[in-house]
């Protein structure tokens, strides 16, 4: 197994106008955190990201990832809103892949406290990143926080465009776009793409799962949205993960955590 992002919970303390992640509050699988971590185990991904939702509102986080096979490659993404002194005494930053910090203007969290907490974990050796989401109404402060911490404060900054998002729905005009492009990353190249590099085979199913608190397993986020039904659920005994890479239509609407993770080939009509 490639990889699995695992959506911890969808509760989070943070509200932002644009996650559609905490609008489906889906409940948690009614299990132990040591079934979590014996199933992890035996699907033994080399990278889990762990995410949310927030997932250090779970009482457990530090005795899950302390748990986890050590061979598995630990990402983790968190708005750093909790408390994350007991984190850094017991986990060291070596066992640590990456660490996405989520830093959303919209919520009631100042900038300077969200830089102290980066720092802290900058300072520890976590390998840290600050993620920014360009949602419309923040997009045009880009300039300012990539300055704030990359510039002023050597922490990488990443920005996300804002994701086709059925709920919130927002099409960026050519100067909204223009605008973007300086900031998103090569790893964001194909927000910008022609629809008609949209179709291909990928290996989501395959060798990556999105995981859902409940247990259900979905191929990508894209499927949580559209409540396309899930591949199984990883308690079940009988879960399989699909033979082979299936066809993807809707390449151009996938979310980053899922486009991070999959292998594609593009499909010649």
């Amino acid at each position: 197994m490639k990889a699995i992002v695992w959506v911890e919970r969808t509760n989070c303390n943070n509200k932002c106008p644009y996650c559609i992640v905490y609008h489906k509050d889906i409940p948690q699988a009614p299990v132990t955190w040591q079934d979590w971590v014996a199933k992890l185990n035996y699907l033994k991904p080399a990278v889990l990201d762990i995410t949310g939702g927030e997932p250090f509102l779970n009482p457990n986080m530090v005795d899950i990832i302390k748990t986890l096979n050590p061979g598995i490659n630990l990402g983790i993404t968190t708005n750093c809103t909790q408390d994350l002194t007991r984190f850094i005494n017991e986990i060291p930053s070596r066992r640590i892949l990456s660490m996405t910090l989520s830093y959303h203007p919209s919520q009631i969290f100042s900038k300077e406290a969200f830089l102290g907490k980066a720092l802290m974990l900058k300072n520890r050796g976590y390998p840290i990143n600050v993620n920014f989401v360009a949602y419309p109404e923040q997009l045009w402060l880009i300039p300012e926080l990539k300055n704030y911490f990359e510039v002023l404060h050597g922490v990488r900054f990443h920005v996300d465009p804002y994701s086709i998002n059925p709920l919130f729905p927002y099409t960026l005009n050519q100067s909204e776009i223009d605008f973007l492009k300086q900031y998103a990353g090569k790893d964001r190249e194909y927000r910008f793409k022609e629809a008609g590099s949209n179709k291909v085979k990928c290996s989501a199913g395959h060798d990556y799962l999105l995981l859902q608190p409940n247990g259900d397993v979905f191929r990508c986020m894209t499927l949580v949205w559209k409540d396309a039904g899930s591949i199984g659920n990883i308690f079940d005994p009988n879960f399989k993960i699909h033979e082979t890479p299936q066809l993807c239509e809707n390449f151009i609407s996938c979310a980053g955590c899922d486009m991070d993770k999959v292998t594609v080939e593009v499909v010649n009509d």
